[in-house]
């Protein structure tokens, strides 16, 4: 069985181009004890690399990659196993950016869960933030694919239903426990708050689209909105809004035809 290892966050070097990541497939196993040979694939900039040993060290660009591992015992593969890795800027805290914000987020539940034992609803929580990183919902660490990147705040909103739940009824945590959990909850606010202000700040000027300028002005309501409903504890709530605000700004951007142009058009 194959066993890639935790997800990772890795900085790149000042004046470097790439981070060296340390991958490790020392959790992988067979049954009857037999060698393995392990083959790591990962595709960057649409070429593919491999690697064969048990814990090569990969160069990375910045960016959201999956590295699959398979091994095998000298007679059948193991089924594949995907691990996750956010290489980010040297400068760039986690905070500075969505992608690298969940991921740290990600990081400290592990280590929460691996301090408190198992939890359903934390493990569900981790899941769940784990599948919000799915490369082929964002375009980069700040930018969601316009078409699929709404994905990422409903999975983000099942996560924090479960971490919700465990801060109202922190059975089985102590208070040191629950203000962890607090500090995660925050910090997805914000990074769910940023990839909507990035949209909206990212569309051009409407200059004189009429549809446009509508869609801009329901992103910013929006927004606003669900820093209301964060003010009021309801954060569930709040990441709805911050996902309606990143709609309209996608929305646009596109910049919809006004009924004067089309009218135009006809002529």
């Amino acid at each position: 069985m194959a066993d890639a290892g935790d997800n990772q966050t890795v900085p790149v070097e000042d004046g470097e181009d790439f981070a060296e990541v340390q991958m490790d497939g020392s959790g992988s196993f067979d049954l009857d004890d037999d060698d393995l040979e392990y083959l790591w694939t990962v595709t960057t900039d649409g070429d593919e690399q491999d690697f064969g040993s048990v814990d090569p060290t990969i160069d990375l660009p910045v960016g959201i990659h999956v590295v699959t591992l398979v091994v095998n015992d000298g007679t059948v593969d193991s089924d594949p196993v995907q691990v996750t890795i956010t290489v980010t800027e040297a400068d760039e805290a986690p905070e500075g950016n969505p992608a690298g914000a969940i991921a740290a987020v990600i990081e400290d539940l592990e280590d929460l869960l691996d301090s408190v034992g198992k939890n359903k609803k934390l493990e569900k929580a981790i899941k769940e933030l784990n599948r919000s990183r799915d490369p082929k919902l964002w375009v980069d660490d700040a930018h969601l694919d316009p078409k699929h990147g709404k994905k990422v705040f409903d999975r983000q909103r099942h996560a924090f239903k479960e971490l919700m739940h465990l801060v109202k009824k922190p059975k089985g945590l102590d208070d040191d426990d629950v203000e962890a959990l607090e500090q995660a909850i925050d910090a997805l606010l914000d990074a769910n708050r940023q990839l909507a202000q990035t949209a909206i700040d990212d569309a051009p000027d409407p200059d004189g689209n009429k549809k446009a300028a509508k869609e801009l002005d329901k992103a910013n309501d929006e927004l606003e909105k669900g820093d209301e409903e964060r003010a009021k504890g309801k954060f569930d709530k709040a990441i709805d809004k911050y996902k309606k605000a990143w709609e309209h700004a996608i929305k646009a951007a596109k910049r919809p035809k006004n009924k004067d142009d089309d009218s135009d058009d006809d002529k």
